[in-house]
């Protein structure tokens, strides 16, 4: 069965949390509150289903993806580890906005783009987090192209990295005030990253491997929400997810 494609996201947060909200119902101010009260306002919000967010754990960049609840297909399903509840999301404007949560609290840090958001039928939803299980795209990859060329996989990419360690080593020898060393070792790992870069591209064998690892990341992203619309009365609350809690 062919899977329906996901709409993706990616987001950036310097407060360690992502969000998902209606941009008509934002609220400015709330991070110069102090943190307790930021918390607590954030925490308001999303109860109150104008906001649902993500703590990811740190600062950093964030993939989610999106699909509704008649397009989650079985085995999509079955390849991910949702929460234990739904979360309310009420979006009026039939928008929904993917981004930082700073962005929500001081909206005039946004960077407002079609990228960044979501066309919904306006109303209310239920949302489930799902987080896909360690195992699936690995287990899916070996299905696909088999264990001898997953093993080739893994040696191709093992080499890599010894043009960030020789790049290290330069940095430390260059600490130490060795510089002859150092230019020795940053020529090196320029060279050794030029020639892998080089030999990767030509090589066939990997780069037919690595497409179908990059269709099964489309297919299977890390993180998902499925949004299942409200049309009756409902008990679905608001609330926040902290991921790997």
């Amino acid at each position: 069965m062919t899977l329906l494609p996901l709409r993706c996201f990616s987001a950036w947060t310097d407060i360690a949390r992502i969000g998902i909200w209606d941009p008509t119902r934002e609220r400015g101010g709330i991070l110069t509150m102090k943190n307790a009260a930021a918390a607590a306002t954030l925490a308001e919000e999303a109860e109150a289903g104008r906001l649902f967010y993500i703590e990811i754990g740190g600062d950093g960049g964030f993939e989610l993806a999106f699909c509704s609840e008649a397009e989650l297909a079985p085995e999509r399903l079955a390849a991910y580890s949702a929460t234990d509840r739904e979360f309310l999301l009420i979006s009026q404007s039939g928008r929904l906005m993917v981004g930082g949560l700073e962005e929500f609290g001081e909206p005039e840090r946004q960077t407002r783009s079609p990228e960044n958001e979501l066309q919904v039928e306006p109303g209310a939803y239920a949302l489930r987090f799902l987080e896909l299980k360690e195992a699936v795209r690995p287990d899916l990859l070996i299905e696909r192209v088999g264990q001898a060329d997953y093993a080739y996989l893994s040696k191709r990419r093992s080499d890599g990295p010894w043009g960030c360690l020789l790049w290290l080593t330069g940095a430390g020898l260059a600490i130490a005030g060795l510089w002859i060393w150092c230019i020795v070792a940053v020529l090196a790992a320029f060279w050794r990253g030029r020639h892998y870069a080089r030999s990767v591209e030509a090589d066939e064998r990997y780069q037919r491997i690595l497409s179908v690892c990059i269709e099964l990341e489309d297919a299977y992203p890390d993180n998902l929400c499925v949004l299942r619309r409200l049309t009756e009365p409902h008990d679905v609350k608001g609330g926040s997810h902290a991921l790997h809690a």
